[in-house]
């Protein structure tokens, strides 16, 4: 059992994997919660015998910070947090503060790295451990392991792929934590940073090329499906592929052998898998058999 003491900021499975590790090889836990996400915390269930658990209404709170000073920790962990951690708070630890990303850094800066890194059509991507900075995502990297992402994965398989190598990672770097001696390695160049996904990625614009349309559909699938109107009916987009067969006009609906295929502005996608809030979840086959759609009809933007 390690007398080292760490502080955990986090509430997702993302961070759940982090704890997990940190467990394992001994570590005194602390965990802080904002306000916001107590219920989301509380579900992981997580948390052992001798843990302690803080909430907070902002990680600029001076509670917060006396609270983690009062701990005298050796580390702070950062699993998932959409707040920048201020300064005040880097400077507390006695060996270092450091978040766990789902990228190679300096690639894929910015809150949701497994989502562009699908629809970018990445086909490797990675996790790091880097020292916290007074800029997101900018620090010195501590270590990093990349893999491969499958040509038909969606943002859920990679999400369970990136908590299996944050484990990994952790275990990998177990030595230097215990000693307190974490490598710090400048990020070279300034790669690329982006924003969280808006409505324009989850209505589905079939102007776009239909690359980019089953890209986004994966990059999403199962968080945030993707919306389009047919018909009447609102569906949520779960699984499109793609097809050689051309299109000369977007939101073409074409029915051909019981299967549905929508025109994006250069080829015709066929839609496998629908869900429809109050009528279920399909495939496209079966809910044309109960809720029939004309084929040269136009599906709508929801845009």
């Amino acid at each position: 059992m390690s007398s080292q003491k760490i502080v955990v900021f986090g509430h997702t499975h993302f961070t759940r994997s982090g704890i997990e590790s940190l467990s394992s090889l001994g570590f005194h836990l602390h965990f802080v919660v904002l306000d916001e996400n107590k219920e989301q915390f509380k579900l992981l269930n997580c948390t052992s015998k001798g843990d302690s658990t803080f909430y907070f209404n902002s990680v600029n709170d001076a509670d917060l910070e006396n609270h983690i000073k009062s701990i005298s920790p050796d580390y702070i962990f950062v699993f998932g947090l959409s707040h920048k951690i201020p300064d005040s708070l880097i400077s507390i630890p006695k060996v270092a503060a450091i978040n766990a990303h789902p990228s190679l850094l300096p690639d894929l800066k910015g809150p949701n790295p497994w989502y562009w890194a699908i629809y970018h059509r990445l086909k490797t991507t990675g996790i790091t451990l880097h020292h916290l900075s007074s800029e997101f995502d900018c620090g010195d990297i501590v270590s990093q392991i990349p893999f491969s992402i499958h040509p038909l994965e969606t943002r859920g398989m990679l999400g369970q792929k990136v908590n299996v190598y944050l484990k990994k990672l952790i275990i990998q770097n177990k030595q230097s934590l215990i000693d307190g001696k974490l490598p710090s390695i400048k990020q070279v160049g300034e790669g690329r940073y982006f924003k969280s996904p808006t409505d324009k990625h989850v209505f589905l614009d079939f102007n776009k090329t239909a690359l980019e349309l089953e890209s986004n559909v994966r990059a999403n699938n199962p968080s945030i499906p993707c919306m389009i109107q047919l018909n009447s009916i609102i569906l949520d987009v779960r699984e499109v592929l793609l097809t050689e067969r051309i299109a000369t006009t977007a939101y073409e609906v074409l029915i051909e052998n019981s299967r549905l295929f929508i025109s994006a502005r250069d080829y015709f996608l066929e839609i496998k898998v629908v869900d429809s809030k109050l009528e279920g979840l399909f495939t496209a086959t079966r809910f044309l058999e109960l809720c029939p759609v004309q084929s040269g009809s136009k599906c709508k933007s929801l845009l």
